[in-house]
């Protein structure tokens, strides 16, 4: 298997698990005719996260000989902007194709202030990446 071949498909099966998980978790809370609109969440979230994600390897591929200080820097940093660009992607498309399909988002169901999922997912997965 190639490189870049192992890549995607390791992406698109890690990012398919995190929105399965992430729909799972919040069924408890919602409720049955809100389903969809749920489900919908979670695919934005997790192709969203899929697309800021994969332009992350092109910068870790330069700075991965470096000492392990630095990769670890530059991935907490990278993990840190990447993660704003992603939060901003995610709600952008939720904002702009809920009202288009019919669905009503429940705001109430986003945390107030800060989310700090989106870094956390990406420190993890940076740190993935580097690593391997």
């Amino acid at each position: 298997m190639s490189g870049r071949g192992a890549f995607w498909r390791i992406q698109i099966a890690a990012w398919s698990l995190y929105g399965i998980v992430h729909f799972l978790a919040a069924l408890p809370v919602v409720a049955p005719e809100d389903r969809w609109t749920m489900a919908f969440i979670k695919l934005v979230r997790a192709s969203s996260g899929l697309a800021v994600s994969s332009v992350l390897p092109p910068l870790y591929r330069r700075v991965a000989r470096r000492d392990v200080r630095q990769v670890a820097v530059i991935g907490l940093l990278a993990s840190a902007v990447a993660s704003q660009l992603w939060f901003l992607v995610d709600r952008t498309l939720l904002v702009s194709l809920v009202p288009v399909l019919g669905l009503t988002i429940h705001w109430s169901w986003f945390p107030r202030g800060v989310e700090l999922d989106y870094v956390f997912v990406l420190i993890a997965w940076s740190a993935g990446e580097l690593v391997w």
